[in-house]
């Protein structure tokens, strides 16, 4: 019975991740636990064991993720401090970091090898 349980709450956290609330700089966990009306410690929960990272984690690497789809267009043609705030960073230094965190480089050497690919 408890399997079905995180069944329908992975559904649930799922479906709403796909529409992307984490684009928006002001996204938290809390909010998460408002839109949801599930516990901070069960969508914590849930984190941990489908994801195998904390809730923050997950979002940063989620907004980094929009963040390289954008720097992909061929067209692309953005301030990278403009296109941090679309994808949901708040500040340019937490942006900075957790970019390099997850993809070794920063976004303009990222965005270099993605252009130097489309050649």
């Amino acid at each position: 019975m408890p399997n079905h349980k995180l069944t329908n709450y992975q559904d649930r956290v799922l479906n709403y991740l796909n529409q992307q609330p984490y684009l928006d700089p002001g996204f938290s966990l809390d909010t998460m636990v408002k839109d949801l009306k599930m516990s901070r410690s069960m969508i914590s929960q849930f984190f941990k064991e489908y994801f195998k990272q904390n809730v923050l984690k997950t979002i940063n690497s989620l907004r980094i993720e929009a963040v390289c789809k954008e720097l992909e267009q061929p067209d692309f043609d953005m301030n990278i401090e403009e296109l941090a705030l679309r994808c949901g960073f708040s500040s340019r230094a937490s942006f900075y970091r957790n970019f390099s965190l997850e993809k070794d480089c920063t976004p303009v050497e990222y965005r270099e090898q993605i252009k130097s690919k489309l050649l």
